[in-house]
């Protein structure tokens, strides 16, 4: 496709209809842009696609009682987050190719996503996004929840379906990470006095999102639409895919010499990786590939001026992102050296050197 800023594409694709799981909503498209009314437009897209907050669930840190502890601006990214996500899918054939492979045509959920036939990947990548960064309700609140909440075992006590943890259940992303999950999360506790927010937010999503589907078939008032194929059994996979990269996707894979003692002293000699292979490899793992590679390239969280994306220049090919950086204010090197940090633990970048403000995104090595 053509070159096209940021702003732009962030709009035209979410403009375009197929994004939609059921029914239109009633945000314009420069609702985004306003970062107090990015909050309003998550809670309406919950309620069309029939996971409304309910009471106890995570989704419940909407209401306007926790809103404080998730800022408007964390809500703006996560919006920014699904739609650029979703305009890499659209724009990148290798990337479209592989996911549509191993998710959208795998035969474990393509019953589950007969209602979402139209926009399967939307439904999924709607599950990750809206949902990745909700967990802050409780890294930002540690108080409220330490006595809870104090360890990863209480947690899985607590957000466990049918005895089991979405731990039990990990899906679409690397197999280390299911052997470290309890000890990052006291690393990040001990060390920094955090409760990590993907690992609370992704256990339990995938406990809300399984809990709210069984309610549903139960509820007579369901019945029709249940009998139409609604909230179906099967779609507790799809649940337990996109609640998968949300537990892992905070969890850093350490390229720094100086920290690998800290990482051992915890257990977490798996996550060292120092000048090693990338551990999160495109083709067996696209989707959580995608999500690690959209986070990061996501700009609002550093410049937060939403009318500054106009600057970022974004070029799709086959196999190749390519983003010119035109911001004249410092942010511009924060972002190019957090792009290329990418070298060492995702993809291939490289920083076109004639003008130094360009940077290519190298899909597969």
């Amino acid at each position: 496709m053509e070159a096209v800023d940021l702003k732009t594409l962030i709009e035209k694709t979410a403009a375009n209809k197929s994004w939609f799981l059921k029914e239109s909503l009633t945000f314009s498209v420069e609702d985004i842009w306003n970062a107090n009314n990015c909050k309003n437009i998550i809670f309406e897209y919950l309620g069309k696609a029939g996971t409304k907050p309910d009471p106890g669930s995570l989704a419940e840190v909407l209401s306007l009682t926790n809103y404080k502890y998730i800022t408007p601006n964390r809500y703006q990214h996560i919006l920014i987050t699904y739609f650029f996500g979703l305009a890499i899918y659209n724009n990148c054939r290798t990337i479209k190719g592989s996911i549509d492979r191993s998710f959208c045509d795998n035969k474990d959920y393509k019953d589950a996503l007969t209602k979402h036939r139209n926009a399967p990947f939307a439904y999924l990548w709607f599950l990750i996004c809206l949902f990745h960064d909700l967990g802050y309700q409780f890294e930002n609140n540690k108080s409220k929840f330490e006595e809870n909440y104090s360890n990863v075992s209480k947690f899985k006590d607590k957000t466990q379906v049918d005895k089991q943890s979405i731990i039990d259940h990990f899906v679409g992303v690397p197999n280390f990470y299911k052997q470290i999950i309890p000890e990052y999360f006291d690393y990040r506790v001990k060390e920094m006095g955090k409760f990590d927010h993907g690992i609370v937010g992704g256990m339990l999503l995938y406990h809300d999102l399984c809990e709210i589907r069984r309610e549903k078939v139960k509820d007579k008032r369901n019945k029709e639409k249940v009998d139409d194929g609604y909230w179906r059994q099967s779609l507790e996979q799809v649940f337990a895919y996109a609640a998968s990269v949300v537990v892992c996707h905070n969890i850093f894979i350490n390229t720094k010499t100086e920290n690998i003692a800290l990482y051992n002293k915890y257990k977490l000699s798996a996550l060292n990786n120092i000048g090693g292979e990338h551990k999160i490899k495109f083709e067996e793992f696209p989707v959580f590939f995608l999500f690690c590679l959209v986070d990061t390239l996501e700009p609002i969280k550093i410049i937060k001026d939403p009318n500054l994306l106009d600057k970022i220049c974004v070029d799709f090919s086959k196999n190749v992102i390519k983003l010119k950086i035109n911001l004249t204010c410092g942010c511009k090197k924060t972002l190019i050296d957090n792009y290329c940090e990418m070298n060492d633990w995702l993809c291939l970048v490289q920083t076109v050197q004639e003008d130094n403000e360009t940077i290519k995104i190298n899909i597969k090595n």
